[in-house]
């Protein structure tokens, strides 16, 4: 049988970073991150590193976000691919092992991509004790919950309690994660 070309497949030689925003079709809104946080997010990857940043994602909210990204960027347009409701499961798993890195919430998407690249998740508004990603790279943890603020982790997870994730003191350990 013949395989399908994958649908990003072109961009697996150049370095690139998964930006994915959202947990999902049922999305909690309590545990999403405002627009304007990711913007600057996304602002701050193409100040600091030559990658072009993937967004990916399932629902409108992601399409929507990537329209906000292109009207709100002064440059860089160019490096921002449009990958929301374009990949599969195991199309979006095989994306994550040709990333430099991975941005998203907790979700399936951190859990998928902590397996094959560096990995920022965020976790917000979240109850009880964190269910941290199994990870095989470098994870960077940020999240709110003072319950898990000192929780022991894997070896390859830094466990990174802010008491506001749309912080200064977020983008600071984003620069850490980069260098």
């Amino acid at each position: 049988t013949e395989q399908r070309k994958h649908p990003l497949e072109d961009y697996f030689k150049v370095p690139f970073v998964i930006v994915h925003p959202e947990t999902g079709k049922g999305e909690n809104l309590n545990r999403t991150m405002s627009k304007e946080f990711w913007l600057e997010i996304v602002q701050h990857l193409l100040q600091i590193t030559n990658y072009q940043v993937i967004v990916c994602g399932i629902s409108e909210k992601s399409a929507e976000l990537f329209k906000f990204f292109l009207s709100n960027l002064n440059e860089g347009q160019e490096r921002i691919v449009y990958a929301v409701q374009k990949l599969s499961l195991d199309e979006f798993f095989l994306l994550s092992k040709y990333a430099k890195a991975a941005f998203t919430l907790d979700s399936l998407a951190a859990h998928m991509c902590s397996i094959n690249c560096d990995t920022v998740s965020f976790y917000k508004n979240c109850i009880g004790t964190l269910f941290f990603p199994i990870s095989n790279q470098k994870v960077t943890v940020i999240h709110n919950l003072i319950t898990s603020k000192d929780a022991m982790i894997h070896l390859n997870i830094r466990n990174c309690y802010v008491s506001d994730i749309e912080s200064k003191e977020t983008i600071e350990i984003i620069d850490q994660f980069i260098k």
